[in-house]
């Protein structure tokens, strides 16, 4: 018969009906090892009123997702959390849940130590919520205990669950899984004084378990059997299978019942009885056919499930999507509407203002005609300025501030003086026009230069052209020799002469 010798693999049933006591299903040993488990931080507080209750929520997230290493931080954070408030339950319990996940990590002795010092605390409690708490966490310190190979430990952990379960019950707390409880550690305990050769003990403990209603559920046939798989009582299981078939009933196309099988076919295989292991044998056979018909089946319709959510995703999406597009289109029509009626209603406004203003403007251009037309009636005629007065303040202000050097027209002449460039040439025209006052500034110049030619001796004729206003010495040639009757050159060397002859 294939007999599991580890016993850790021998308590796997236990753990596993702890995980079905959360309303979980297991499909197979293991799985049920490690969701029963996990039932021990996932017992939270539902409606978490405080930091430490929603700590340990997000804790026993992390932990059934098989995250050990994030269950840590966040019960690392909720023991300060605890501390900071004073609650030396939620302490414990913190404490408790990082020495359960240190087991897991195989930080066994470390974790140990922690879950001891947290239940010497929490076994002090009358607070109905823990005492709902600690027949799995007496589980889960089993559990630990077997992982350190500390069977003896293991058995104590167990006779103090069935203690906190009598205190539960007498609480009034986890009446409806009272049985399953029991049947569990009874299983429990019957398997380890067995491993531990203690046969007495773990008759007794067999006794109290079919003593329960819970060995009359699938969940207990499933525990017994594995009890008489471990203890090599292959007559025991057959006798116990045949008797759990009742039990069974319908809900035997699973992974667990074919494994149940198996060990059938070893124990009949060791009982020699050939008949009886053709006889499992091709159930087991049929039955593996058939899980793996369902696997088929099941994946077929995940998948069409996932086909039909994908497309109604796409369905959903396609018509959020058309409402967006109208309800965008419609935001931006009606915006556009929007800004048409305020362009509107300004640019009215706009037109109402202008219009305004050119009446405005209209009535005060003609009360201005009106008042210049009345002033212009009543004020005395202006005084006409000489032609001889206008050439005078023109010859006046050449000469201020040497203006003749300039570029000049008849414009900048009569905005100087105050006049109109009509009177200024009026008052030329018996100088010839613009050609006059041209006329009066060369003159100017060239009395500037003859200034210069005899007293600025070592100045060039160049130099003397262009200091004089001129805009080239060929021009100041000429106009010279028009106005002088001799050539620059020649004047300056007449008047060297004439000083000589002074001299």
């Amino acid at each position: 018969m294939n007999i599991h010798k580890d016993l850790n693999l021998l308590l796997v049933l236990p753990l596993l009906l702890a995980s079905c006591q959360q309303g979980k299903e297991s499909q197979s040993a293991t799985r049920g090892d490690n969701e029963g488990a996990r039932q021990i931080t996932s017992c939270h507080i539902a409606s978490p009123t405080s930091a430490c209750d929603s700590l340990l929520s997000i804790a026993a997230r992390a932990y059934r997702a098989g995250d050990m290493q994030q269950a840590i931080e966040v019960n690392t954070r909720g023991l300060s959390v605890a501390r900071a408030e004073g609650n030396a339950v939620s302490e414990a319990l913190f404490l408790f849940n990082t020495g359960a996940c240190q087991t897991w990590l195989n930080q066994v002795d470390e974790g140990l130590g922690r879950m001891q010092k947290a239940m010497a605390v929490l076994t002090a409690q009358t607070d109905k919520d823990v005492l709902k708490r600690l027949p799995l966490m007496w589980q889960e310190m089993a559990s630990a205990y077997i992982a350190a190979e500390r069977p003896d430990s293991a058995i104590h952990a167990c006779l103090q669950r069935e203690e906190a379960i009598t205190q539960a019950q007498a609480a009034g707390v986890c009446d409806s899984i009272i049985d399953r409880q029991r049947g569990q550690n009874a299983i429990m305990l019957a398997t380890l004084y067995n491993h531990c050769g203690q046969a007495s003990e773990s008759l007794q403990a067999l006794q109290r378990f079919n003593a329960t209603r819970y060995s009359s559920t699938i969940e207990g046939a499933h525990g017994l059997l594995d009890y008489y798989n471990s203890t090599e009582q292959e007559d025991a299981y057959i006798e116990t299978f045949a008797r759990a078939s009742a039990f069974f009933g319908a809900d035997t196309v699973n992974e667990r019942y074919r494994d149940e099988l198996e060990f059938l076919v070893n124990a009949y295989y060791w009982k020699d009885d050939i008949e009886g292991m053709a006889n499992a044998a091709g159930r087991a056979m049929r039955l593996t056919e058939e899980l793996a018909q369902r696997r088929i089946q099941d994946a077929s319709l995940e998948w069409q499930e996932r086909f039909r959510l994908a497309e109604m995703q796409r369905s959903a999406a396609q018509e959020r999507q058309r409402h967006r597009t109208v309800l965008t289109a419609g935001i931006v029509a009606g915006v556009a509407l929007l800004l048409v009626i305020i362009l509107l209603l300004w640019y009215g406004r706009r037109l109402r203002r202008k219009n305004l203003a050119l009446t405005r403007q209209a009535l005060r251009a003609a009360s201005l005609e009106e008042m210049l037309s009345a002033r212009r009636a009543t004020r005395p005629p202006k005084p006409v300025e000489s032609d001889e007065a206008i050439l005078e303040r023109i010859d006046v202000w050449l000469d201020t501030d040497d203006n003749f050097l300039q570029k000049l027209t008849i414009r900048d002449v009569a905005q100087a003086i105050g006049t109109t460039q009509k009177r200024i040439t009026e008052a030329l025209a018996s100088k010839g026009g613009e050609g006059g006052l041209n006329e009066i500034i060369n003159e100017k110049r060239v009395g500037r230069a003859c200034h210069l030619i005899q007293h600025e001796t070592n100045y060039t004729i160049e130099a003397i052209a262009m200091e004089s206003g001129f805009p080239s010495v060929r021009t100041f040639y000429r106009k010279f020799q028009q106005s002088m009757g001799l050539a620059p050159t020649e004047y300056r060397k007449s008047l060297q002469d004439l000083k000589q002859k002074t001299m």
